[in-house]
């Protein structure tokens, strides 16, 4: 993907983040999750961070909506944010979780790489980042639709199929 901007908003995209949708991202960090839900239309609610500097589950229940749709950990500064329990809450409430990785590629949770705990994983490649190399992006995805919504986008409706968006 072009980059992690990108990536994110393909992720918003592959989940149903519009207009009246809400998705929950942390109130630190880079400013381009937050940004990713705009661009798609949706709104961006922000959830308290716990002294980790990383999203706090015990602040997540509070800020889901009936409008919500997704919940975006943001892992940062090579931290991790504490998965189990906001994976919990999003199932409980029938969200998808997309992992922002941007700044931490390679962390792990409970001996799992970052990007591959929740629904959708996405990452950054940059000159200034972790994973050096121009400019660019990674989507990982652990359900094949959200996988093939991700694409669709991505590839500026080059990859169309007349099912591919079907419900």
């Amino acid at each position: 993907i072009s980059s992690g901007t990108g990536a994110l908003h393909a992720a918003m995209v592959a989940v149903g983040a519009g207009p009246g949708k809400d998705v929950i991202v942390p109130a630190t960090g880079f400013m381009a999750t937050a940004a990713a839900v705009a661009i798609s239309g949706a709104t961006p609610v922000f959830c308290d961070v716990d002294e980790s500097m990383q999203m706090d589950p015990q602040k997540l229940e509070a800020c889901i909506t009936p409008n919500t749709v997704a919940v975006v950990p943001t892992h940062h500064f090579s931290m991790v944010a504490d998965m189990a329990p906001i994976l919990d809450i999003a199932r409980k409430h029938d969200l998808l979780v997309i992992e922002d990785c941007a700044q931490s590629p390679g962390a792990k949770y409970k001996g799992k790489f970052v990007g591959t705990i929740g629904d959708i994983g996405c990452f950054s490649i940059s000159a200034y980042k972790i994973i050096g190399g121009g400019e660019g992006g990674m989507v990982l995805a652990r359900d094949q639709r959200l996988f093939d919504r991700i694409c669709q986008l991505v590839e500026c409706g080059g990859l169309w199929r007349q099912d591919r968006f079907a419900p």
